[in-house]
């Protein structure tokens, strides 16, 4: 896996990017969005699910032998 970073939000879900800094653009993109769209002082309660953080595991399929194969938490790049 070469994508390491994750932005969220409860509108668009949960989407993967290469570097932290187009994580964190997407995050700034989305917040500034919602700025244009709230009324007055009063902010969607949506901007609070805006986050971004790095992906340090995934699932990786690992060999069981006779037994066929299982899954388990490896770390990015393993």
């Amino acid at each position: 896996m070469t994508n390491k970073y994750f932005a969220y939000d409860s509108e668009d879900g949960l989407i993967i990017f290469a570097t932290k800094e187009e994580a964190i653009d997407y995050c700034n993109r989305t917040i500034d969005g919602i700025r244009v769209d709230c009324s007055g002082s009063e902010w969607s309660d949506f901007v609070e699910s805006v986050c971004w953080g790095e992906i340090k595991q995934a699932a990786k399929e690992v060999d069981m032998g006779d037994y066929g194969c299982d899954y388990k938490l490896t770390d990015i790049g393993e």
